[in-house]
């Protein structure tokens, strides 16, 4: 089958990797000139997987059209900023083929799944996925097994993602449940930080342990009163999502909430980390929106988390107070 990918930053490379190894030919977009030389000329792309060695059937190109054209199936794996500019350019050339939505964020101003701005700007009821993982690429491109969620509401468009995707140790589970498989990512990001927010503060394991579990409780909640599917609970696209979150070291959030933990403000770690792309600085702006919405649900350690970064609490005092409650 014929790809195409848009984002040659690490997920999107390492899905190249993958498609390709399944046999298919991936034509891979990327907006930089030197990447494009170098994944075409020596088969790495070193500045995002560094070491790996890519497949031939990856041809890398800074022609979108020609990405585009002949495709059966496009990735969209652009940054969460950049999503609404490369669906416009995309208008122009698509031609109705399967897309997925390899792009994980929700949109904190409109309140809505970044699945709503496909539909808005594209059509409605094109052949569309929604792929959700809290996956490392390097662990992808060197093929350590794996698992993400697809998620749309045609059973038979899931499928055939499926079969394109998953091979002995890449799998995908299904869902129907759009909406709550992409505001989970909000959800299990401010657990992690939790977890490594007490990390930094020089708690033990049994500290982690109890807000991890204190998460799920929340979780919980939210799922009695809003009636979540119960399978996206126990799906990759949260259990898997929320531990390797948590607890890996490659973690992006993790020098954030050591930051944290010795009192530096939002924005002078925001200030520290430019390079880094910390989810944190969205995903609590969301979640408070999210309470805000639903003031009957009692989430004591997602408002501990949301006070702590976006309203300066003290972060040790605020842990202890909570740790009384629970």
């Amino acid at each position: 089958m014929n790809c195409s990918i848009l984002g040659s930053w690490s997920w999107g490379t390492a899905l190249a990797q993958l498609l390709a190894i399944n046999s298919n030919n991936v034509k891979l977009y990327s907006i930089t000139e030197n990447d494009v030389l170098l994944i075409n000329n020596k088969h790495e792309n070193p500045s995002y997987l560094p070491g790996i060695i890519l497949s031939d059937r990856i041809e890398a190109t800074l022609d979108m059209e020609y990405a585009v054209e002949n495709s059966d199936i496009v990735f969209l794996v652009v940054p969460s900023k950049s999503l609404v500019v490369c669906l416009n350019q995309l208008k122009e050339i698509y031609n109705w083929q399967t897309l997925v939505l390899a792009t994980k964020w929700w949109d904190k101003d409109l309140f809505c799944p970044l699945s709503y701005h496909v539909n808005s700007i594209l059509w409605d009821n094109i052949p569309f996925v929604v792929l959700s993982w809290s996956s490392h690429a390097e662990e992808v491109a060197n093929n350590m097994p794996t698992g993400v969620t697809l998620a749309w509401k045609d059973s038979q468009v899931l499928d055939n993602v499926r079969l394109l995707l998953q091979n002995d140790w890449f799998r995908c589970s299904l869902s129907t449940d759009l909406i709550w498989v992409q505001l989970f990512w909000a959800f299990k990001n401010l657990i992690a930080l939790a977890c490594w927010l007490v990390d930094g503060l020089w708690y033990w394991a049994n500290t982690r342990a109890l807000l991890f579990t204190e998460g799920i409780s929340e979780i919980c909640k939210i799922w009695e009163v809003l009636w979540i599917d119960k399978s996206t609970l126990i799906s990759y696209a949260w259990l898997w999502d929320l531990y390797v979150t948590s607890t890996s070291s490659l973690s992006r959030n993790r020098t954030a909430w050591h930051y944290f933990s010795e009192w530096y403000s939002r924005e002078e770690i925001v200030w520290r980390l430019m390079h880094m792309i910390v989810e944190w600085v969205f995903v609590v702006d969301v979640v408070e929106k999210f309470m805000k919405k639903n003031e009957n649900i009692l989430l004591p350690l997602f408002s501990v988390m949301v006070n702590v970064i976006n309203h300066n609490d003290d972060p040790k005092i605020s842990m202890e107070n909570l740790f009384r409650k629970l």
